[in-house]
Formats: C-alpha cells, structure tokens, sequence
C-alpha cells in the first residue's frame, strides 16, 4: 500500500498543469526547467534590473505611494501621483543587473531558442525607456521574444500592451490574468511557463490562474534583491532626491544624513 501511494504521488506530480512555487536567490535554479517549448517570463524590476541607488527603486516607489495613501489619498490618485515623482528621477537614475551573471543566463536561454519575455507592471509609458535600461545591463527581449507583433489586450481593470519582447500588464491587473490573455490572444500554447518574480504576490497570481492547467506552471520567488531591499532607508533617498541631477550614491547620502 505504501509503494501504491509513492507511486501515486509520483504520477501525479508529472501530470500537465500541475504548478510548483519555489524559493531561489539565483536565476540558474530556473534552467533545469527549462525545455524547447517552455515560455520563460522574467519580472524586470528586482528580478533582472534594479537602480543602483535607493532612489527611484522599486522599494521606494512602494513608500512613496504607502505614504500618499497614509495621508488620506485614494489609490489610484496616489499611484499617479508617485508616477509623476517617480518618473523624471527614472530618467536620469543609474540602473545595474541584480545578479551579475543574470544578463548571461538570459541571453543563453536566447541563443537555445527558447521563448523568453519580460512581464512587468510598469506602464507602456515606460516602453522605451525600459528597452534603454535593459539595453544598459545588456539585456535584448527582442531575441527570442515568443509573438514578433505589438498587442494592446483588454483586461477586467486595465490594457496590457506587449511590444519587443515584454508584457506591460500595468498596475492594476493581475500578472497571471495579462499572460492568460496574451496566450489566447495570440494562440500560443507553451508546453510549461517558467515565471521569476521577486513579489510573492505575482508568483501567486500566476499560480492561481495557471495552477489547474493544461500548461504546467514552475514560479520562483525570486530574492536577489533581498538583502538590498532591506537596506532601503528613506532618508537616504530624501537626500539623493535633494541632489538631482547628479544623484549621490547610498554611501555619500548616508554621510549627509
């Protein structure tokens, strides 16, 4: 009976469609799972590219709009608002590859042929200043891009938009939601999605729209990122903002502190 079921179990963990969330600080842990009709998605933000300073980075973005919302303002009034902070500090910020070796792996996955894209939340207003970033670690999501055309998808709370490579789901939808509907958009059906995320949240989405099939799902939490974002300190990027224009790194901030 005991053989029965590690049998069982065994059967059932290969089936189509089953899904697995994983933790994994290193963008290699993702290879082994990776095959000729696999559709690997990477997040961009914290994933594959992070600023070099505090300011503008991702962390910061969310206190900035923890602090609009703090104070009493709606949502979505807040998220424009920190758009419009956030966006001429982007501009001139200095980006670097989370992992170093992560432009390499990506590009290796490229040059098998395997289907890679970006999937971020950022906005289509962003579309080429993201190319200009990437392209600044060495990053191309054009390579091996999975559909060559561009796509605007209707979504429940928003539009997606794909252009070069990348799924721009924007900030009110659903990861999983936007992937869903860029595959029935363009009648792709990959044999596994392979999804790297430093947000829980997104590795949650995806499972819950892909975790029941057909499409297997493997999601990797990924934290790279980590032990830098727990660094973040505002005061630090307060002070950087003060000096735009040639923003100071976190060591010359932390001395003005």
């Amino acid at each position: 009976m005991k053989s029965f079921l590690t049998l069982l179990l065994v059967l059932l963990c290969t089936l189509p469609g089953m899904a697995e969330m994983r933790e994994t600080d290193d963008l290699k842990a993702l290879e082994p799972e990776v095959t000729a009709t696999t559709l690997v998605c990477f997040d961009l933000d914290n994933t594959l590219i992070r600023t070099e300073q505090m300011l503008a980075s991702d962390q910061w973005w969310d206190d900035l709009i923890y602090g609009f919302v703090a104070a009493g303002m709606p949502e979505r009034d807040a998220l424009r608002k920190a758009f419009e902070t956030w966006l001429p500090i982007q501009k001139q910020s200095r980006f670097i590859a989370v992992q170093p070796d992560g432009p390499t792996i990506v590009r290796a996955m490229q040059d098998r042929k395997i289907m890679v894209m970006g999937l971020t939340a950022r906005p289509l207003l962003l579309a080429s200043l993201t190319m200009a970033q990437l392209a600044s670690i060495s990053i191309d999501l054009r390579l091996s891009q999975p559909f060559p055309d561009q796509l605007e998808i209707k979504l429940a709370k928003d539009t997606a938009h794909y252009q070069n490579g990348i799924l721009f789901a924007g900030a009110y939808s659903s990861k999983g939601e936007a992937l869903k509907a860029f595959l029935d958009t363009t009648g792709l059906k990959p044999g596994k999605i392979v999804f790297a995320d430093d947000q829980q949240r997104h590795i949650t989405a995806m499972e819950q729209v892909f975790g029941k099939g057909p499409i297997a799902y493997v999601g990797f939490r990924y934290g790279g990122a980590d032990a830098w974002v727990k660094k973040y300190d505002r005061r630090i990027a307060e002070i950087q903002q003060q000096y735009l224009g040639r923003i100071l790194s976190d060591e010359a901030a932390a001395k003005l502190k």
